[in-house]
């Protein structure tokens, strides 16, 4: 068994927190009308990319 990695941990993090920012943002921010809800955009789209990176540094990692 191995141990998870931070970066692991953080790629989980961020597959679990991105829809939940997407969903319940949009509405507040739907619903309130304030634009700071657009930061929490950013992040989400920062976690996605995070994410991504990830991915390819591990299949870069198999395939050498």
């Amino acid at each position: 068994m191995s141990i998870p990695t931070y970066r692991k941990i953080m790629f989980y993090m961020d597959i679990i927190l991105v829809p939940f920012i997407v969903i319940f943002f949009s509405i507040a921010a739907h619903t309130t009308g304030n634009k700071i809800y657009y930061l929490y955009f950013g992040v989400a789209v920062a976690a996605i990319f995070r994410s991504i990176s990830y991915l390819r540094k591990e299949r870069a990692n198999k395939s050498s």
